[in-house]
């Protein structure tokens, strides 16, 4: 499996073994990124759930804090 990501400019692709993802199921992205998060370190998956978290789950503010002048805030996501 080879995926492959573009960008700049103009040009933003994403494709897996040469298939645009947007003509891809549903089903076969989420398959694909199961096969790519078996073949990552934990490092790369935390930083991956990260980035997951951040995107789509929902935002809290926590604190403010005055020494730094920081805003402490944490986002989370529910999975049944």
């Amino acid at each position: 499996m080879k995926i492959v990501y573009t960008e700049g400019c103009t040009c933003f692709s994403l494709t897996i073994d040469k298939k645009d993802v947007q003509d891809l199921s549903e089903v076969e992205i989420k398959n694909t990124l199961l096969k790519v998060i078996e073949h990552l370190n934990k490092d790369d998956v935390i930083q991956i759930l990260q980035d997951v978290a951040q995107r789509v789950g929902e935002y809290k503010y926590v604190d403010h804090c005055d020494e730094c002048n920081d805003d402490i805030c944490e986002y989370s996501i529910k999975i049944k």
